[in-house]
C-alpha cells in the first residue's frame, strides 16, 4: 500500500523486529505489567535533526478488525487499555508525535506530542473504496503520499503540518474561551 498507493521507496517503511538493540529507543517499557510498547513499522526522518532520533512516524499494524477504542478483555495481567491509548502513550513516551495505527478496516492518523492533548483522523477503508469516498481517500493520500513526507520543502511535510495545526487549534481555542468568559461576565453583571 506505502509502495504502489502512496509512493513510498520500499526503504521508506522499515519493519521492527522485536528485540532489535537498533530500535530500543523507540520501545516503552511497562514492568508494572511485564510487556513492552513497541511499534511494528517505523519511518526515519528524511534530514534528522537528531541522529540518535531519526524517526517521523510510528506505525502500528493490528490484527483485522481489532477495535481500536475498546479495551480488549483479558484475565492476564497486561494493561487492559484501548490500541489507541496503547499508541498514544508509545507516541508520546518515545517522542515520536507522528503514527498510523492500522486494523485493516481503518487507517488511523494519530498525532500525540509529549505534554499536550492528541488528536487523531481515522480513515475507514470500507467508505474509501466506494465512489462516493474518493474525498476521503483523496485526504488521505494528500496526508501521507511521498512528496507530502519526504519531498516538499520542510514547511510543508507532514510534521510541520501539523504542529502548525496545534499552534492555530490553540489559538482558535484561546479565543473561544475569552468570548466565552466575557459573555458570562456579561450574564452576571445583569444579575
Amino acid at each position: 500500500f506505502t509502495e504502489q498507493v502512496l509512493g513510498w521507496r520500499a526503504g521508506d517503511l522499515e519493519s521492527i523486529p522485536s528485540g532489535d538493540a537498533r530500535y530500543t529507543s523507540i520501545e516503552v517499557p511497562l514492568p508494572e505489567y511485564s510487556e513492552t510498547l513497541r511499534a511494528t513499522h517505523v519511518v526515519r526522518e528524511l534530514e534528522p535533526k537528531d541522529p540518535q532520533h531519526p524517526w517521523m512516524m510510528l506505525i502500528q499494524l493490528l490484527p483485522t478488525g481489532t477495535e481500536l477504542d475498546d479495551a480488549p478483555e483479558s484475565n492476564d495481567r497486561t494493561w487492559h487499555a484501548p490500541p489507541q491509548a496503547r499508541f498514544e502513550r508509545l507516541l508520546r513516551e518515545t517522542r515520536v508525535p507522528i503514527g498510523l495505527l492500522c486494523n485493516a478496516t481503518q487507517i488511523r492518523i494519530v498525532y500525540a506530542p509529549r505534554g499536550e492533548t492528541s488528536g487523531y483522523a481515522t480513515f475507514s477503508i470500507s467508505e474509501m473504496s466506494q465512489v462516493a469516498g474518493r474525498p476521503i481517500f483523496a485526504a488521505l493520500h494528500m496526508l501521507l503520499c511521498e512528496e507530502r513526507l519526504f519531498s516538499l520543502g520542510e514547511k510543508q511535510r507532514l510534521p510541520a503540518i501539523l504542529a502548525d495545526s496545534r499552534k492555530y487549534q490553540n489559538v482558535v481555542s484561546t479565543q473561544l474561551a475569552e468570548q466565552v468568559l466575557a459573555a458570562l461576565y456579561e450574564l452576571v453583571r445583569g444579575f
